[in-house]
């Protein structure tokens, strides 16, 4: 079991590099849900940082 999760995490910070060339990370727009490893998608977070005051939206948390 650990292995086939190390391996989709591999799987994913690939496809993460990929689509964030040069960048930082990759828009939220540019990631196909359907794409992505299944064993992942329960640990993913999307969390937008917003300023003035300072903030967190969660906007996926992964379950």
């Amino acid at each position: 079991m650990k292995e086939a999760r190390d391996q989709a995490t591999r799987l994913f910070l690939d496809l993460w590099k990929q689509k964030s060339g040069d960048r930082f990370a990759p828009s939220r727009d540019e990631f196909d849900w359907l794409e992505m490893p299944m064993a992942v998608v329960p640990r993913i977070m999307i969390v937008d940082v917003l300023t003035s005051p300072l903030d967190f939206q969660y906007r996926y948390f992964g379950t």
